[in-house]
This record gives structure tokens, sequence and C-alpha cells, in this order.
């Protein structure tokens, strides 16, 4: 059984969708790529859609509908364990969910004491650019590159006070090391991943305008996100204990 991984066209990576590779091996059962090699686990991603090639069984670890697309219709091929929110949820007929299973980037990583950077920007993968990286350099904002291995982006974001984030996953991680977050609403058609996950963390999305205001002004005006100590302690669990589901199921097949 294999872990679905978008990964952009001509190569290259994006971290929200690399944290697949960095973190299933770690949580799931050794069984699990022994048995059914024509199954597919769908886990961190904006990946449930109509058009998915074959796979039998599918499994679904956290993943998420998005991007105007067609949600699958699910059979006797399917086991839902969990989706990403309560709007993928209702998309596939009310399934459960608990949240974007980014939230388990905590296990392996927290937030430094002492930050070293005051404020930090996450573009999206496609938004990076030399003309930015130098923009960020002017209003005194790090840079942190989504493209970069899960490990060096997870301890930048650690060593972060506050994130600006216009990528998806900036915002889950941070959430997740604790880390007060601001969104950046700069690429439009994503408004659907980010409404799901807030709503399964008790949050209501609250993005500033890249249009409209710097990132300089987002950085000394905006007010921060972070979800509820107690939400996130929950759904930590909540997820924690789907994913011994799965692997006692596995074990036991």
């Amino acid at each position: 059984m294999r872990v679905a991984r978008w990964r952009p066209e001509g190569g290259g990576m994006n971290v929200g969708d690399e944290l697949n590779a960095y973190l299933w091996p770690k949580l799931l059962s050794p069984a699990t790529s022994t048995v059914s090699p024509d199954g597919m686990i769908y886990g961190i991603g904006t990946v449930l859609t109509a058009d998915l090639p074959p796979a039998n069984p599918r499994i679904v670890l956290g993943a998420g509908l998005g991007y105007h697309r067609a949600p699958p219709v699910l059979d006797s091929t399917w086991k839902v364990y969990f989706v990403r929110g309560p709007h993928t949820a209702r998309a596939l007929g009310g399934v459960p969910y608990i949240t974007d299973p980014g939230i388990l980037v905590c296990l392996y990583f927290s937030k430094d004491l002492t930050p070293t950077h005051s404020v930090s920007f996450m573009p999206r993968w496609d938004s990076v650019c030399p003309e930015l990286e130098d923009g960020l350099k002017v209003a005194d904002i790090h840079f942190i590159d989504p493209r970069r291995p899960v490990e060096l982006v997870m301890a930048d974001i650690a060593a972060t006070g506050l994130l600006l984030t216009e990528a998806f996953h900036g915002a889950v991680c941070a959430d997740a090391l604790r880390v007060p977050w601001v969104s950046i609403y700069a690429n439009r058609g994503h408004e659907y991943k980010w409404h799901d996950w807030c709503g399964a963390m008790g949050m209501v999305w609250n993005p500033i305008d890249a249009e409209e205001f710097s990132l300089r002004w987002a950085a000394d005006y905006a007010v921060p996100q972070l979800s509820a100590l107690s939400t996130h302690t929950t759904k930590l669990a909540a997820v924690k204990e789907a994913i011994m589901r799965f692997n006692n199921d596995i074990e036991a097949a």
C-alpha cells in the first residue's frame, strides 16, 4: 500500500506534500508496505477528487477536498478513518473528520523558547521569486522557502515568533508548533481548504489580502491566529488514535 503524494510538474518540492514522506514512515505499521500492493493511502493534502487513479483499497487518513474539483464517490473500496475538516466531511456524505494530519509535526519538532526570527514569511511554493526575497530583506522579514526539506522548514517555523504565511501548511504546521500565524491571501482559488481546516480547529479564517496590505503592515498590525490549546490537544490525541486503529486493522489483516 502506497501513500499518495502530490509533486509540482517539472520537479521540485512543496513542504506540505512532502510531509507525507516525512511523517507516515514514522507513524504507520511496517505491515502497511507489505499488504494490498494495489491500495492507496490519502493522508496530507487536497487530493480527494473524482478522477483518482485506480486503487483498491483506498484509505483516507486526513486528506481533504478543494480546488473546485468533484469529490469521489465512496464505494466498498474506501475506508475513511477521518478527513481534514467539516466541509470535506459533508461533501463525502458525513464521514468523520478530525483535522489536517500536519498537526503531527509537533511530535518531532517544538517551538523555540527564544525565537531567532521575530517575523517570517512563508509563500506558496509557486510564489517564490528573487524579487520576493529581496523585498523581504528590505522589510526585515525572514524568508522561509517551502521548497526546502521538511526538517529545515520546520526548524525555521519553530524559530519564528510570528509566521506570515501564504502557504496553507505553513499555518497548519505553525499552529501545531504553537507559533502564532497570519494568513496572507494572495493566491485565489485555495479558500476551501482554509475554511475546512479552520472549521476543524475551532477558528474562523481571517486572512490579510496581499493586494491591499503589505507584509510589513501585516506583521505590525494584523491579529495573529492560533487554535485553543485544548482544541490542539484534543485533535492531536484523536489523530493518533485514528492512526492506531488503522495500524491495528492492517496488522490484523
